[in-house]
């Protein structure tokens, strides 16, 4: 599965991540449930993810998000998860660990593994662990 073909995108990149089965989902700047939706299209094939171990990385940016804005992609997600996927969403900022926590309630019954943290070094923990 290769991103050189996809094309770059102004408000995030996607980079592979520490194992083969894992990606990184960089945002940049200001970012809305259409810039994640769009990054969750742009990982999905077939209608599921690729890979089953992500990590958002929100850090240094503004998240415009609002109440249904949790609720729609929570569903979006559910819709394209793979079985016991792992996601960590990592950010660096009290508002955007809040704003993180809320979706992971939606989340909360899928058999995703979900976590929200605010060190690198615990997220890509988290992603290994077994």
């Amino acid at each position: 599965m290769s991103l050189a073909s996809v094309p770059p995108s102004m408000t995030y990149s996607i980079e592979p991540g520490d194992g083969s089965d894992s990606v990184r989902i960089v945002f940049h700047d200001k970012v809305s449930r259409h810039e994640i939706l769009a990054a969750m299209v742009e990982l999905s094939l077939d209608g599921t993810f690729r890979w089953s171990q992500r990590l958002w990385d929100f850090r240094g940016c503004k998240l415009l998000l609002q109440g249904e804005d949790f609720r729609h992609l929570g569903k979006r997600a559910k819709a394209l998860q793979n079985g016991d996927d792992r996601v960590v969403i990592l950010v660096d900022s009290d508002l955007a660990y809040g704003i993180a926590r809320i979706q992971q309630v939606y989340r909360e019954d899928d058999r995703t593994r979900y976590r929200v943290v605010r060190d690198e070094a615990e997220a890509v923990s988290f992603l290994r662990a077994v």
